[in-house]
């Protein structure tokens, strides 16, 4: 789970048999918690040796252990969220699970030995059912998440010249999700401002750069963003990424049939909302461009906002605000 054993015996006064039964002592409560958890779904933290690099050895070389144990039928599906200092991997196995992980425990465990991972540990998955909206939203949720995190390390491994930027990609798929709930479009309006509320500008953002940056992001919400459309069609510019779309416009619309049913414990903007900060994590955008697409998606469809017409290096601008969750 980490390191060379004979390595960390030398700075302690454990033997490395010592060491190798602590590790296997540490391993078994860990899994013992695991069986506590959401049923089928284990946590892994994962540690990179660069933080700035680690997307990039996540698809060279975690995506590749996935793929193979999903192939093998011992996990039937996988995603991740970046929190640093570590990436918390998330796999569901299928009944009857028992000692389901050991081939992906064995897969980290080379990985580390190789230097691609600094070092893993069972976590425990709690998933934020209610702040998805209750169970059967949650599973909604899951399966975008699966989706959504292949989708990302896929398109980091192929490095795709030309095409959508990461960017304007992320934009595009959350207008899927929205369009998919049937959110008419001062609805999304509301959807960009509930985002924003959690991500203030930052210092240093001018009002003239946010309107540029506005009337660019107008041109992608006006876009149709359908899997089989103008822009993710076959021949167009995120014909690669169709799938991609086709996962957020499904979870869009099915949350919208819970809510119909009234079977949402949430808002349904408001869970969608949580889906863009959760798609723009995943996705690896900066907090700082988050809160950029955020505000100016607002603006787009609203218009400006008080705190936007604030200067950002004076007190009371939107930079003396609390910095939103990461």
């Amino acid at each position: 789970m980490g390191g060379s054993a004979e390595v960390a015996a030398a700075s302690t006064p454990l033997t490395v048999a010592e060491l190798h039964a602590a590790a296997a002592t540490y391993r078994a409560g860990g899994q013992a918690a695991l069986a506590n958890q959401r049923p089928g779904w284990h946590q892994f933290n994962i540690h990179f040796p660069d933080w700035q690099t680690a997307e990039q050895t996540a698809a060279e070389f975690l995506l590749p252990a996935l793929l193979a144990t999903e192939t093998a039928g011992t996990i039937d599906g996988w995603w991740f969220i970046r929190k640093h200092p570590n990436w918390r991997l998330r796999v569901h196995t299928p009944p009857p699970g028992a000692d389901a992980t050991t081939e992906l425990e064995t897969a980290l465990d080379r990985l580390v030995k190789d230097g691609q991972l600094t070092s893993w540990q069972p976590g425990i998955y709690e998933a934020e059912t209610a702040a998805f909206g209750g169970g059967p939203a949650m599973d909604i949720a899951h399966d975008l998440f699966i989706a959504d995190s292949r989708a990302v390390l896929r398109r980091a491994a192929t490095r795709p010249a030309g095409g959508l930027p990461r960017r304007e990609l992320s934009v595009l798929l959350c207008s899927a999700l929205a369009k998919g709930a049937g959110l008419e479009w001062y609805e999304r309006g509301d959807l960009f401002a509930r985002v924003a509320a959690d991500r203030p500008l930052p210092a240093g953002v001018n009002t003239c750069d946010l309107a540029t940056l506005t009337e660019g992001l107008s041109t992608l919400l006006h876009a149709n963003p359908a899997p089989d459309g103008p822009v993710f069609g076959p021949g167009r510019p995120g014909a690669d990424h169709a799938d991609h779309a086709t996962a957020f416009t499904d979870a869009g619309h099915q949350l919208a049939g819970l809510n119909r049913a009234g079977t949402l414990r949430r808002g349904l903007r408001e869970i969608l909302a949580y889906h863009v900060i959760f798609h723009w994590n995943r996705g690896g955008l900066p907090t700082r461009t988050q809160a950029l697409l955020a505000h100016a998606g607002r603006q787009a469809i609203l218009g400006p906002h008080d705190d936007d017409r604030k200067d950002p290096r004076q007190p009371g601008g939107a930079a003396s605000e609390a910095a939103g969750p990461s």
